[in-house]
């Protein structure tokens, strides 16, 4: 990567990606990449559409991926890979970020990070996708500096990036905050999802000239990290031209179509029914789609100056996630803390059933303005010092201020009384 390109770094021609969206969910296996029999299956049909590179949303670092990145890169296929999983990702309606998070992360980073083919990462999929949801850009942006600097501790060189919904309210403000700040901070490329050009559509009609002007600007690598509108019983998929040609191409590296595999939504390239897959009418329209592309490529060392990065936008009643993000979670920090407490949350209170009842416990106690220890303010940019720990450290030392306070260590059963051993006080500075 240099500047707003993409090259190879053997031959340091321009590279554009050519990609697929792949989660096929018939099998019921989350995680698509240890599937072994499916992906060396599909790596081939991948290959024979044209595609050199796929996005996979959901993978589980515990398990073993080496066969199925190894038939991807037989076949010349490079992975775009999400980060966040269900229950380790940031909740745009309630954001919170955790040192479980974080440790996701950086597992999901070891285990791909060896692989050759693995060409960039992404911190979160429209987490902010309207007006009410802005605070959790600050939290996706703080895990995205996390993650490369672990990336930077590793030794490794691997993009990671953010892929937004380009929803019309909020569309320069999130650009620009993901544009801005250091460089640690900033997304190292920029994708949309974008579901504008439907049918017999055009660069114009559609939209994408008014995206394409206003990214032209943008510093780094910006891709369609979706895009396909399936509004019409066949899609014609002219946009590929127009992405890969004159219209696009100066600004856009490329993009990955939605989908692969045919699913409930009914936007899939092919149909699985067992270990049979069955190419459809869209297969052979984007196989042709990009049989036809040629688009313009330059070498990394006709590469263009380096374009400034952007401003970060005002904190206001339409973007509420200030410049300040949230501090790095600390594993040693959090225990330390964990450690001191007299009162903590019991075994009863991480039951789900029981989630409604500690919620309603711990309203009880933080109306009283005396939680900022694990509070967090998007707006000002003020962070609790154990903001960042996980659920059972934050639930625990709220219920122990309200111990300290004078009130018994039960809390309609969700907490018990401990022996602490160590001061809370001496737990700041490891944070």
């Amino acid at each position: 990567m240099k500047g707003t390109k993409l090259f190879d770094s053997v031959t340091g021609e321009q590279f554009y990606i050519k990609g697929v969206a792949y989660q096929p969910r018939s099998n019921g296996n989350s995680d698509v990449l240890a599937d072994v029999n499916a992906c060396t299956r599909d790596a081939k049909i991948l290959k024979e559409l044209g595609a050199n590179t796929i996005r996979v949303y959901e993978v589980y670092p515990e398990n073993n991926h080496d066969a199925c990145m190894a038939a991807l890169e037989r076949e010349g296929i490079y992975l775009m890979l999400d980060l966040p999983i269900p229950r380790k990702s940031i909740d745009r309606n309630a954001p919170r970020y955790s040192v479980e998070i974080l440790n996701h992360y950086k597992a999901t980073v070891d285990a791909f990070g060896k692989y050759p083919n693995l060409l960039g990462l992404i911190a979160g999929n429209e987490v902010t996708n309207d007006i009410r949801t802005t605070e959790a850009s600050a939290h996706i942006k703080a895990v995205l500096r996390d993650t490369k600097a672990y990336i930077a501790q590793r030794g490794w060189k691997i993009p990671v990036g953010y892929a937004d919904n380009d929803d019309p309210a909020i569309r320069k403000n999130i650009q620009d905050y993901f544009n801005c700040g250091t460089k640690e901070e900033r997304a190292d490329f920029y994708g949309i999802n974008v579901y504008s050009w439907c049918g017999e559509s055009n660069f114009v009609q559609s939209g994408y000239k008014d995206r394409t002007a206003e990214l032209q600007d943008y510093n780094v690598p910006v891709l369609l990290t979706e895009y396909g509108c399936n509004v019409t019983p066949t899609r014609p998929f002219n946009e590929i031209q127009s992405l890969y040609g004159n219209d696009m191409q100066d600004v856009f590296s490329g993009g990955f179509i939605y989908e692969y595999s045919n699913e409930s939504n009914n936007y899939g390239l092919v149909k699985i029914n067992g270990n049979n897959v069955e190419k459809l009418k869209d297969f052979y329209t984007v196989q042709s789609q990009f049989s036809k592309i040629n688009p313009k490529k330059t070498s990394i060392r006709e590469c263009p100056a380096k374009k400034p990065s952007r401003q970060c936008p005002k904190v206001s009643e339409s973007w509420k996630s200030n410049a300040k993000l949230p501090p790095t979670p600390s594993e040693e920090a959090c225990r330390c803390a964990y450690r001191s407490l007299e009162c903590r949350i019991n075994k009863a209170a991480t039951l789900p059933e029981n989630g409604q009842t500690v919620g309603e416990q711990l309203g009880f106690i933080c109306q009283y303005d005396v939680c900022g220890d694990v509070a967090s303010d998007w707006k000002n940019g003020t962070y609790g010092r154990f903001s960042t720990c996980d659920a059972t450290v934050v639930n625990s030392i709220i219920f122990n201020i309200a111990y300290k306070d004078g009130t018994a260590c039960d809390f309609k059963g969700m907490a018990e009384k401990v022996a602490p051993t160590g001061d809370i006080n001496l737990c700041t500075a490891r944070h």
